[in-house]
């Protein structure tokens, strides 16, 4: 993450030739907090990954020959869930995550009750949730990004990649120690702690960001044409 931030090249504030290069409301505070979000739920969604075959017919109870059409099915219900949440997004950005970081609470909730209906029910749901949440926390990163867009892009995809590769391994030692049948509570509680990032989100920064991308890249160009005509007439005034 440090060597992008480093080597990428940075860009001037947002003008009428390049409207977007940038995030509209650009801060560090706010996008590390996107970053921590990423992360975490990267991680938790990831923990049982690598078992999640055997905690199927070991667990849930299900039977070795549907699995494929349980993940077909949940592939099914993501691509919806991502068409559905599109039109909220602008205005409803934090609020999508949260939602979606919902989902997979049940999600987890369902996956730890062990039975077929709970294994079947929590695939659908983490599903869900997880195109909820991979949408919203792109559009909130990119709304914030305090650097060019494809630096926080790069930024963005670095915090979500190590949240899944840390995982795995958290997923592999709580195996290790307690068994397959804890995973569940692992990835609740990560998701828990994720939530709790999300709902400590200042209601001002909600609202800024549930006005559309154009009212601020307008308001900047009202700001900086009113401080170029000031500079203006200081100048013409000294003379």
């Amino acid at each position: 993450t440090a060597s992008l931030i480093g080597t990428l090249p940075r860009s001037a504030p947002a003008s009428a030739d390049a409207p977007t290069i940038r995030g509209d409301l650009p801060s560090g505070s706010a996008f590390a907090r996107v970053l921590a979000v990423a992360f975490v739920a990267a991680a938790g969604l990831t923990a049982p990954w690598p078992y999640i075959v055997s905690y199927y017919p070991s667990i849930g109870g299900l039977s070795s020959a549907i699995v494929p059409f349980v993940f077909a099915l949940g592939g099914i219900v993501g691509v919806g869930a991502t068409l559905a949440v599109t039109s909220f997004l602008g205005r409803h950005t934090v609020g999508t995550v949260a939602v979606g970081l919902g989902l997979t609470v049940l999600s987890w909730t369902a996956y730890a009750i062990g039975s077929p209906a709970g294994a079947v029910t929590g695939q659908i749901l983490q599903s869900a949730g997880w195109a909820v949440i991979a949408a919203g926390l792109l559009h909130w990163a990119m709304r914030h990004t305090p650097w060019r867009t494809e630096v926080g892009a790069s930024v963005y995809t670095v915090a979500i990649n190590s949240g899944a590769a840390v995982g795995p391994l958290l997923g592999a030692l709580v195996v290790a120690t307690w068994g397959i049948g804890v995973l569940p509570y692992v990835s609740l509680g990560a998701m828990l702690v994720a939530l709790a990032i999300v709902a400590t989100v200042r209601p001002a920064s909600r609202h800024e960001l549930s006005l559309p991308r154009a009212f601020h890249v307008a308001l900047r160009r009202a700001l900086d044409l009113q401080r170029a005509r000031e500079a203006w007439i200081r100048r013409t005034t000294s003379t």
